[in-house]
């Protein structure tokens, strides 16, 4: 009786688990293509002889590599991209997606639309020095990796890089809040008045 128990809970717990990721799966996926939209996708295909890996289209795009992954393989699922294996100059196994050769209403609407596409894609944009000090003076002279990350749309990982950065440059002093949390304050208080 006690193992068909545990055998119950273990089973509930892992649908359970299975049913969150599914959800975080389409929640990611469904606001990745707001940034980058399967049309972009089609013509980045096109224009890059006819395949695209996940981390060509995170290079490309303003959507993380995780993400790539995720819509590539959503596409693949809809039938509107094809998942081929090539190896690469070191002899490793890569996956890269083509446009689908099913000849559905739905993918040609797709690849017509890619093809016909004049929309340029959103480049990833470089995080600039002057951006990340104007930031902070609009911050009153101090500004943590947190706000840089929701200023200028980049990872927390790009905006700490950035800060530490400019703090080795000396634009920055790193001091701590009486939370604890970590802070960079302005060197020059000129910019401030």
């Amino acid at each position: 009786m006690k193992i068909l128990l545990i055998w119950a809970v273990i089973t509930g717990a892992t649908y359970l688990v299975s049913a969150i990721a599914s959800e975080v799966k389409q929640w990611a996926t469904r606001r990745a293509l707001r940034h980058v939209s399967p049309k972009e996708i089609a013509q980045l295909i096109k224009d890059n002889e006819g395949k695209i890996t996940a981390q060509e289209l995170h290079q490309r795009t303003a959507i993380p590599y995780w993400v790539a992954q995720l819509v590539l393989t959503e596409l693949t699922e809809q039938k509107l991209l094809e998942e081929k294996y090539e190896k690469n100059r070191f002899g490793r196994r890569v996956k890269q997606f083509e446009l689908s050769v099913f000849p559905t209403e739905q993918n040609l609407r797709f690849q017509l639309q890619g093809i016909a596409s004049t929309t340029p894609l959103k480049a990833k944009e470089e995080l600039l020095d002057a951006d990340v000090i104007r930031h902070a003076v609009d911050a009153h002279g101090s500004i943590t990796a947190t706000r840089l990350c929701l200023k200028t749309n980049v990872t927390i990982e790009e905006a700490a890089k950035k800060l530490d950065q400019l703090h080795t440059k000396g634009v920055f002093d790193i001091q701590t809040s009486d939370e604890g949390g970590l802070f960079y304050a302005l060197n020059d208080k000129s910019l401030l008045s």
